[in-house]
């Protein structure tokens, strides 16, 4: 089958590989798309050290079931696509309800092949465990591929509520910041920002009807915010892979307000040098948002079925399989929001 393998950092190359073995439990899988995730450009260009060279990454998936275990509710010509993650449910974490912080999780384009390829297997543990969903005749293909990364800003929502009268910073206009913004809009906040470097991404980003767009490589964010908001902005989520946004973001939440770190930084520059003073005198909340349950994965499922989420508005660039690696500059460049690869 073909498939996209990565070798290490800037090293992707799509070629014939062995199908993968398909367990008499599992569920074998015709993969159809796959969307660029920010993980999987980072690790594109940067490496990880829990992925190992010769591994097919992508995880933002539509397949066509072909094989399913009798035991399933899955039966062959079934659309599906399925969460990243998979919890042990063992763990003090999974114990604990935090299941999306599980020291023994498995992942799709890490422990597994991904969905960078003809074909995938879904395995049995994924499947006995709830972590696959099949995709509903109403839903479109562009719609079930957003599920997977709705889920995770459904999970910033769960631990950092919104409220309606609130004014919300989102640093980053790619598709997470747009996803952000649209759960933010959804929950009734005053006010939604979205600042990002690129003019284009920005532009992108105007058909969600934001309150406002910040060019922040041209207007200085932080005079931004001190002249329409003198007091700070209640809540500033930082949805890109940059620490100094980050740092930034502390310096414009209002004090008692919230800042989120959403997003994981590359290996090689992950520092924050973030005030320590602010957070204390000013009484801000820091706080990290990674991953998904399976609950926040049912309401994502939930909210790009009503629409919540304007799937459709967020491909905005399409290439085969065999020129991914140009898929993966296009999203570097930040053209556009998703980048998707279209498999078969």
């Amino acid at each position: 089958m073909r498939a996209a393998v990565w070798y290490g950092p800037g090293k992707l190359e799509v070629r014939q590989i062995e199908e993968p073995a398909c367990g008499r439990n599992d569920l074998m899988v015709q993969v159809l798309l796959c969307n660029i995730c920010g993980s999987d450009l980072r690790t594109y260009l940067s490496g990880s050290s829990s992925i190992k060279p010769g591994t097919v990454l992508g995880h933002e998936f539509v397949g066509r079931v072909l094989q399913a275990p009798d035991w399933s509710e899955f039966e062959a010509g079934n659309m599906v696509t399925a969460a990243q993650d998979i919890p042990c449910e063992n763990c003090w974490y999974c114990l604990h309800d935090m299941e999306h912080l599980c020291e023994n999780k498995l992942e799709f384009g890490k422990h597994f092949q991904g969905a960078f390829a003809e074909y995938m297997v879904i395995p049995e543990v994924a499947l006995r465990k709830g972590w696959v969903k099949r995709i509903p005749d109403t839903m479109t293909e562009n719609e079930a591929s957003l599920i997977e990364p709705v889920s995770s800003c459904v999970h910033t929502q769960s631990i950092v509520p919104f409220k309606p009268s609130e004014n919300v910073l989102i640093i980053g206009g790619g598709p997470i910041g747009c996803i952000h913004g649209e759960l933010v809009k959804h929950a009734g906040a005053e006010t939604i920002v979205l600042a990002d470097l690129s003019e284009a991404r920005l532009e992108s980003a105007k058909r969600f009807g934001f309150t406002s767009y910040v060019n922040a490589s041209s207007v200085n964010l932080n005079d931004y915010v001190r002249e329409n908001f003198p007091q700070g902005m209640d809540k500033v989520i930082s949805a890109n892979p940059s620490p100094g946004a980050l740092a930034q973001a502390i310096q414009l939440v209002r004090k008692r307000g919230t800042v989120i770190a959403f997003g994981g930084l590359p290996k090689d520059n992950f520092t924050v040098q973030a005030d320590g003073n602010r957070i204390h005198y000013d009484e801000v909340t820091l706080t990290g948002s990674y991953a998904y349950s399976r609950k926040e994965n049912d309401l994502a499922f939930e909210y790009v079925s009503a629409g919540v989420i304007s799937a459709d508005r967020y491909i905005t660039s399409v290439y085969p399989l065999e020129e991914i690696v140009e898929g993966m500059k296009a999203a570097q460049r930040a053209e556009g929001l998703k980048v998707q690869i279209k498999i078969s």
